[in-house]
């Protein structure tokens, strides 16, 4: 039951603290508070005085569609003494004039601008992270593609950012939604006069960049997502029909020339041992360049003449056999390198194994008057193999091509014959050597095996 109390200071000041677990209530006769019936305090045993309105509310349904109300509810007003007689009365007369007598329920209401409150923040807050991602430069999306693609090899990440480094270097920092459609077009088309297959290349890494973007960068308004990024403008060159698309390099050594060529590899002074030993590994294995360049001395079985690349193109490790001739030039070269050299094919590069051999490659050019690249040695292999009647699956095992069993069905029956395919490489070098170390300007014709 509630006491009657003119409430001033002094009064309050006076009231006793009641027993523990109990608490007091006091309702003010001051003329002041005619506005505000049911204005009270309320005491408790831990000396806490509060100030409360304590009224009848109407039932009524809120903005969730929730029904509240309906009985006698106590809203605090503030804590005396920090909170005045005068303020808390104030406030009282307030809530009855204001929500009350309207027929609102102070409480509902206070909920109900929380939850307004909530709401501007969450927009804000989105409309900040709307802003930060909208300014996300080609960098930022480089970053976050290339670190959540698992799939990606550390060379092709560096291959990605030099690519585009070359096409885009004075916009990495650039907000990717700035890049127009003309801007692609533009850049390509200039970058085209210099190399059309670079500029291909550099678009289609770009594209992959937006394609990862206006998938993966996006906020949610409510329950529904606000992408970053609407369009790809890399899809202008397809819209033009702008794609330079050039054609695959088809060149390998010829029979006619692999002499000329093969003479001066094998006569490389001492300073080019590796250089040589990994141009003719080369050639006789048809290896990619890369993956035979990563070869460790760990990965050279001498009992079983097989040799295993690591991580390669299709992701998996692959062991092939080695023919005599290929045999004999490894266990020369782990010779010379020395048992705490790690790879077959050393280099003072930051890699620890060769790397770039461009000016080998134009020394050999000049000197045997062939035009000649890294990888025109696995297609003179590949070419060199298919001549020779062999299966072709047996060719893509060594070389480590993927059998495609959704284009060949065949390809998910076969399965991989170490015999086969060290006989197989085994003629394939016999046809090299032959051709390699014949007397000059002798006729030299590939013998056909039948089956």
């Amino acid at each position: 039951m509630a006491e009657k109390l003119h409430f001033t200071k002094p009064a309050i000041e006076r009231i006793a603290t009641p027993p523990k677990g109990k608490r007091s209530y006091f309702i003010d006769t001051n003329p002041k508070s005619v506005d505000c019936r049911g204005f009270g305090l309320t005491v408790t045993s831990a000396g806490s005085k509060v100030f409360t309105l304590t009224r009848y509310v109407k039932p009524s349904m809120n903005d969730q569609g929730q029904v509240t109300g309906g009985q006698t509810l106590r809203f605090k007003l503030g804590t005396f003494p920090d909170t005045t007689v005068e303020q808390a009365r104030k406030r009282a007369i307030d809530m009855v004039r204001e929500h009350i007598s309207a027929g609102l329920n102070p409480r509902e209401e206070s909920r109900r601008a929380e939850r307004e409150k909530a709401e501007l923040a969450r927009k804000e807050a989105l409309a900040r992270e709307l802003d930060a991602q909208r300014d996300m430069t080609i960098e930022d999306v480089f970053e976050e593609y290339i670190n959540s693609n698992s799939k990606l090899k550390a060379s092709t990440k560096t291959d990605y950012r030099k690519v585009l480094m070359e096409s885009w270097s004075d916009y990495w920092e650039m907000p990717m939604r700035r890049i127009t459609e003309e801007m692609v077009f533009e850049r390509h088309k200039e970058r085209s006069k210099t190399s059309e297959a670079r500029a291909d290349y550099a678009a289609r890494v770009l594209r992959a960049l937006f394609n990862y973007a206006t998938v993966n960068f996006y906020v949610y308004s409510g329950d529904q997502k606000e992408y970053i990024f609407a369009t790809n403008p890399v899809r202008v060159l397809a819209d033009r029909r702008a794609w330079n698309k050039p054609n695959r390099r088809e060149t390998y050594i010829s029979p006619k020339r692999l002499k000329d060529w093969y003479d001066v590899v094998t006569n490389l002074d001492k300073r080019h041992a590796v250089g040589r030993d990994y141009f003719l590994f080369l050639l006789f294995t048809g290896a990619r360049r890369g993956e035979a360049a990563s070869i460790r001395a760990v990965d050279i079985d001498q009992k079983e003449n097989t040799f295993t690349l690591r991580d390669t193109k299709n992701r998996k490790d692959v062991t092939i056999p080695m023919s005599k001739y290929v045999a004999k030039l490894v266990k020369r070269r782990l010779k010379a390198n020395g048992e705490e050299c790690e790879f077959l094919f050393p280099a003072n590069t930051k890699e620890g194994h060769v790397v770039d051999q461009r000016k080998l490659i134009y020394s050999v050019a000049d000197a045997s008057g062939v035009e000649w690249r890294m990888h025109d040695l696995r297609r003179t292999f590949v070419t060199y193999a298919e001549s020779l009647d062999l299966s072709i699956y047996v060719i893509k095992s060594l070389i480590n091509h993927s059998l495609n069993e959704s284009v060949d069905v065949t390809a998910g029956y076969y399965r991989r014959d170490i015999d086969r395919m060290r006989n197989a490489t085994q003629r394939i070098t016999d046809y090299i050597l032959s051709l390699a170390e014949a007397p000059a300007r002798g006729n030299v014709v590939a013998m056909r095996r039948g089956g």
